[in-house]
């Protein structure tokens, strides 16, 4: 009887500790966003790609500048490459380009992205 009795109580108190932790990390998104001015729903939302890097088999590529229309614009230095929207996907903190990468096609159409 009494071994129930400590087990009931050690499944309560693990139940307390989950909870809590629980609430702590919900609150500490919540202070970040309100110091960041923004909702925890904002916080979480996925960022915009401007500014991220992005990589293709493990070499970065450049930082993206802009999306325009089915395109998105690298730089690297005074490089400029254009690739397919198509074919970038999320890879947590940056970006990936999926499927075959042409770096003199996407330099002569970065390139005229530049001169225009």
């Amino acid at each position: 009887m009494e071994l129930l009795t400590v087990a009931g109580v050690l499944v309560l108190l693990f139940g307390i500790i989950v909870y809590n932790n629980a609430r702590a990390a919900k609150a500490t998104r919540a202070l970040a966003a309100a110091k960041a001015g923004m909702t925890p729903e904002e916080m979480s939302a996925p960022k915009p790609w401007p500014g991220r890097y992005l990589q293709h088999e493990g070499d970065v590529l450049g930082q993206v500048v802009a999306v325009e229309g089915e395109r998105v614009i690298v730089r690297k230095g005074a490089t400029v490459l254009s690739v397919p929207k198509a074919q970038v996907r999320e890879q947590g903190a940056d970006l990936g380009l999926t499927g075959s990468f042409d770096a003199a096609a996407a330099e002569r159409e970065g390139a005229s992205w530049k001169g225009a």
